[in-house]
């Protein structure tokens, strides 16, 4: 069951904690092994709202804008410029469809793995327990 009110319970880190003994990070979360009580749980849920990672939104648009934020792509694009405007377009063109490739793979990769990271979290129930059902 419960422990007293939170105004006992102390700021825990992970640090701290993981050098304590089960009892000792129990009592200072202001819980026990049975957990809290429904009413504790309710006056905390009320306090610090519920214990979930905020829902994020998977964009193509912002995906293409973290990849064309890269400083080495930018430079890479200066120096097409500069290729093409010191007359050698040919380098100009290579280094401009390097830089498109570039951009491309990795816009790819990172929007799939973004949907899928997404999509994982969306499939997980809040706490991270996963229930297992026969």
């Amino acid at each position: 069951m419960s422990a007293g009110p939170a105004s006992t319970v102390s700021a825990l880190d992970l640090v701290t904690a993981a050098g304590l003994r089960l009892p000792a990070v129990l009592g200072a979360l202001g819980s026990d092994p049975s957990g809290l009580d429904d009413a504790e749980a309710g006056r905390r849920l009320g306090q610090v709202g519920p214990n979930v990672l905020a829902e994020r939104r998977v964009t193509a648009a912002g995906v293409l804008g973290r990849q064309l934020r890269n400083p080495l792509l930018i430079l890479l694009l200066g120096a097409a410029v500069v290729s093409g405007a010191t007359g050698d377009p040919a380098d100009a063109v290579i280094i401009a469809f390097i830089v498109a490739l570039s951009v491309g793979l990795g816009f790819v990769n990172e929007l799939r793995s973004e949907r899928a990271a997404a999509a994982q979290h969306a499939g997980s129930p809040p706490g991270g327990r996963r229930v297992a059902r026969r």
